[in-house]
């Protein structure tokens, strides 16, 4: 799974690089720099979204085991050790 995603990035940055003209077969400066920018601020909302708790899970759970009774099938997540 790891794999796809590192041969995705790839693509999309090749992609994103190719939004920009090439000069004697090269692309400037600034279309690497604003990918990578890009590719950061993915990898930063991705880290918010990771270590932020879900609303949806917490709301209306007051004890692990009414969390269990709403969430029957969330395994052994536990939302009370986040």
């Amino acid at each position: 799974m790891i794999f796809l995603l590192i041969f995705g990035f790839q693509v999309g940055v090749g992609a994103m690089l190719s939004w920009w003209p090439t000069d004697g077969g090269r692309y400037p400066a600034s279309a690497h720099v604003t990918v990578w920018f890009s590719l950061i601020a993915l990898q930063g909302a991705s880290a918010v979204w990771y270590f932020l708790p879900s609303r949806v899970l917490i709301e209306g759970c007051d004890t692990q085991a009414a969390c269990k009774r709403k969430f029957p099938k969330s395994g052994e997540f536990d939302v009370f050790t986040i």
